[in-house]
C-alpha cells in the first residue's frame, strides 16, 4: 500500500507538467493562427494584385507565395510534432522507464530485506 502512494508523482509535480503541455498546445495553436492569417494575405494579395495566369511580376509572386506557404507549412508541422506528439510520448516513455526501474529498485530491496531476516533468524537460532 505504501508503494502505491510513493508511486504516484506529487500534485504539484503533475500540476507542473500538465501546465508545461497547455502552454505548449497553446503556443502552437497561436503558431498555426498566425501562419493561415499571413498565408491567406499573401494569397488574397497575390489574387488582387496580380491577375492570375500573366507572367513576370505575376509568376515571380505566385512562386514566393508557395515557396512561404510550404516552407512556413513545414515548420508548422515541425513545432507540432515536437509540441504535441513526440514530446508526449517521449516523456510518457521515459516515465514509465523510471516506474519499471523504480519498481525493480523496491522489489530488489525487498529480497535483500527479506535476506537480511532470514541471517538474523539464523544467527539467532
Amino acid at each position: 500500500m505504501e508503494e502505491e502512494i510513493n508511486a504516484t508523482p506529487a500534485p504539484e509535480e503533475n500540476r507542473e507538467q500538465l501546465e508545461k503541455r497547455a502552454k505548449k498546445k497553446v503556443h502552437f495553436r497561436i503558431h498555426l493562427f498566425i501562419y493561415l492569417i499571413v498565408i491567406a494575405f499573401f494569397w488574397l494579395l497575390w489574387f488582387f494584385l496580380f491577375k492570375p495566369g500573366q507572367t513576370g511580376e505575376s509568376s515571380v509572386f505566385l512562386k514566393l507565395c508557395w515557396a512561404i506557404t510550404l516552407f512556413w507549412a513545414l515548420i508548422v508541422f515541425t513545432h507540432y510534432m515536437f509540441a504535441i506528439r513526440w514530446n508526449r510520448s517521449a516523456i510518457e516513455k521515459e516515465v514509465e522507464r523510471l516506474k519499471k526501474r523504480e519498481k525493480k529498485l523496491k522489489e530488489k530491496m525487498e529480497t535483500m530485506k527479506k535476506d537480511l531476516q532470514a541471517k538474523e533468524n539464523q544467527q539467532q537460532n
